[in-house]
């Protein structure tokens, strides 16, 4: 696990082989920490710690917004910033849907995530836990429900 935070090498090895999307953020929505599985998400991996994910991931709304990050009119509703908000302001664990939009080259790559927070207590500090999966398939599959139950 990348990180600024240093912890026992046996959980940090375990997050790390995690296949999905694990990272820290602080009450500011900056990267701390991230798992393998997490780098794909980064257009790329440079300078990603204390980034906030907006400008990490390349989020479109982030790429909009005059100064980055959080400064957007649309970031307002950004499901990672209000969960992750929730969570720092003391909500156990926060579930939610959304869709995220990246830039990656010329392109806008649409991928629905369920983002999933919760507090983190360490060295007497709050953080927040943040996983990312990629629910996009399930979706589409979920869509073609309606239509198969009519099929006979």
């Amino acid at each position: 696990m990348k990180k600024v935070l240093v912890g026992d090498d046996f959980f940090e090895t375990i997050i790390d082989t995690i296949p999905i999307p694990i990272f820290v953020a602080d009450n500011e929505v900056r990267i701390l920490g991230y798992n393998s599985a997490s780098i794909p998400l980064f257009e790329s991996e440079d300078h990603l710690l204390r980034m906030e994910c907006g400008d990490a991931f390349n989020c479109i709304n982030s790429k909009n917004a005059s100064n980055g990050c959080g400064a957007g009119e649309l970031c307002k509703k950004s499901v990672i910033r209000n969960s992750v908000n929730k969570s720092y302001r003391g909500s156990r664990v926060e579930k939610a849907r959304t869709q995220m939009k990246f830039v990656r080259g010329d392109e806008i790559k649409e991928i629905q995530m369920l983002v999933t927070t919760a507090p983190l207590k360490f060295g007497g500090e709050l953080f927040v836990l943040v996983v990312l999966e990629d629910v996009t398939e399930l979706m589409e599959l979920r869509s073609l429900i309606p239509v198969c139950s009519y099929c006979k």
